[in-house]
């Protein structure tokens, strides 16, 4: 059971392989569409998810003798897979907060700027709230 499991953890750690070699080709073109980018990373956190699930389980048929070197091993993997994943996210949640900004920007033609009272007290209720 235990070589089943890691066959199938094997199949699992594949597909992120080629996730991240998908990653990689979409970042190196030019023209970087982050809606791919977040259909990959959401595709590896549900493998990520899998996989320490399998790992999990293969931890638990593993022998006396043998856990040690399986945990790190396994641990060694999550780390890589965690780091990679994160360097995705930084351009998935970066993309968000510059269209946020983009969208709320003062233009800087403008010939006067106007303060909204209700904007300035919503966002103070949002400060407070966030405490």
């Amino acid at each position: 059971m235990e070589s089943k499991l890691k066959a199938v953890r094997r199949g699992h750690r594949g597909q992120v392989t080629k996730l991240f070699k998908k990653f990689d080709e979409i970042e190196n073109n030019s023209d970087l569409d982050k809606d791919d980018v977040k259909l990959i990373s959401d595709a590896i956190e549900q493998k990520q998810r899998t996989i320490v699930d399998l790992n999990e389980k293969i931890l638990d048929l593993t022998s006396e003798e043998d856990v040690a070197e399986e945990i790190q091993e396994s641990d060694e993997y999550m780390f890589n897979l965690e780091s990679k994943l994160r360097k995705i996210r930084k351009i998935t949640h970066s993309d968000s907060i510059s269209q946020n900004v983009a969208s709320t920007s003062l233009d800087p033609n403008a010939n006067s700027f106007t303060i909204l009272p209700h904007k300035f007290i919503a966002y103070q209720c949002q400060c407070y709230t966030q405490q």
